[in-house]
């Protein structure tokens, strides 16, 4: 019985943490490397209650604050990323956004099923270690990744006979390879 409650105590406490990061030491790192305009921005998201509670999703219009904007020499806006030293810059906000809420802040809210089921069974000493290739940012990315544990969907090579999960594995494969683009069925019968 007691057994029984440690286990759903756990399984409690793994869903609901959804941040990768010890809150303490990303707090005091975070403040040491946002530019001082920024400050009032990131106090804000820290005093959030997802923030407070670690759990759920941060607030993509608070994250999008943490971010710059830039024109390039076309006069295409790009966003960045304002932590030192960082170098993030993307074309779409919603990528830049992503990046600072899953690599500065640790907030990766989407879990994979098939992990969180592994580790409760195999690994209880690892409750709060969230793997950021089994935690995504949006839901989806973990879409996408739950492909590959769908033994249904083989996707083979058609020279070397690897199979692969995602098509869009395959056709990388192919490219490097094989040295080229994939042949279509259809383009062959003609």
């Amino acid at each position: 019985m007691a057994s029984d409650q440690a286990q759903t105590s756990f399984e409690e406490d793994l869903t609901s943490r959804y941040f990768k990061h010890e809150k303490t030491a990303t707090e005091s790192s975070l403040r040491s490397s946002v530019p001082p305009a920024k400050s009032t921005a990131l106090e804000q998201i820290f005093a959030s209650q997802v923030w407070m509670n670690q759990t759920g999703e941060l607030d993509r219009f608070q994250l999008q604050s943490l971010l710059e904007i830039r024109r390039d020499d076309e006069n295409r806006e790009s966003f960045h990323c304002i932590f030192n030293e960082c170098g993030y810059g993307n074309y779409e906000s919603t990528n830049a956004i992503e990046h600072v809420r899953g690599t500065h802040f640790g907030n990766r809210p989407y879990l994979c099923d098939q992990w969180y089921d592994s580790i409760t069974c195999k690994h209880p000493s690892l409750i709060d270690v969230v793997d950021s290739d089994k935690a995504f940012t949006r839901k989806h990315d973990l879409r996408t990744h739950e492909q590959t544990h769908d033994q249904s969907s083989k996707n083979p090579c058609p020279t070397c006979g690897n199979t692969f999960t995602r098509s869009s594995n395959l056709m990388r494969h192919i490219r490097s390879a094989h040295g080229g683009s994939p042949i279509r069925s259809d383009e062959g019968s003609a």
